[in-house]
């Protein structure tokens, strides 16, 4: 054997050792209890980065026609995101049970506002799905229908978790009430965030481990109302032309 053979089998014992030291760090770092609200934390915090690069990069020649710099909107859409990352951190340190005795209250607002932005919103690109507040500040219900959404429909599955076993208490009261938050936001012209309260929904039943027929029955219904939906608005066709 040569020296260079010797040489190259001392590298590849070495590299191989290294992987596995690696790879021991990362199990030890996975099984840490919080390992799983620290990668859901990165993961967003990516997303929401970018996020704000995407919008700079859809916007700069609209925000540099309409506001004379091409950074104006993705300021503003930063500012918003800021704003974003103080809730989130004050929300992760809020006790849940705060957040269980809110549920159906915040339910009731995201579905007052649902149903008044029918009557009193602004229609921005052929959707009325904004309630002006004050100088450029403006409320969309439909997004915060999806956080009220969350907090209630997770309350109400663990405070039902012996009885999910049952059809009746897995699908209801959620799905009724999701199914109507979701015609609200349809007729605001919202397809977007009624397919997201759609996902939200078909996530908290697929964490509490429902029946996976259950989502091939969703996800044909799906189908259906999507190709509905999308064969009933020109500007939706025109999305895949």
């Amino acid at each position: 054997m040569t020296a260079i053979d010797h040489g190259g089998e001392q590298a590849t014992a070495d590299r191989e050792t290294a992987d596995r030291r690696l790879s021991a760090r990362v199990k030890v770092r996975l099984a840490h209890p919080l390992s799983t609200y620290y990668l859901l934390i990165g993961a967003s915090m990516l997303l929401l980065v970018l996020g704000v690069i995407m919008v700079l990069s859809a916007s700069s020649i609209e925000s540099y026609r309409v506001f004379g710099s091409a950074y104006t909107l993705a300021q503003r859409q930063a500012m918003f995101a800021v704003i974003g990352v103080i809730v989130m951190i004050i929300a992760a340190r809020t006790a849940i049970v705060f957040w269980r005795k809110l549920s159906w209250l915040l339910l009731s607002i995201a579905l007052l506002l649902l149903v008044a932005v029918l009557f009193i919103g602004v229609e921005v690109a052929g959707q009325r799905n904004w309630i002006d507040l004050f100088g450029p500040f403006r409320l969309q219900p439909s997004e915060f229908a999806k956080f009220a959404l969350i907090v209630w429909g997770a309350d109400l599955l663990a405070r039902k978790s012996n009885l999910l076993s049952s059809w009746k208490h897995l699908l209801i009261p959620l799905l009724p009430v999701a199914g109507f938050m979701m015609v609200l936001v349809l007729l605001e012209g919202d397809f977007g965030n009624a397919f997201m309260l759609a996902a939200i929904t078909c996530g908290m039943l697929f964490a509490i481990g429902a029946p996976l027929r259950l989502f091939a029955l969703i996800a044909g219904l799906g189908a259906l109302g999507v190709w509905l939906l999308t064969i009933a608005a020109p500007y939706r066709m025109e999305r895949f032309s």
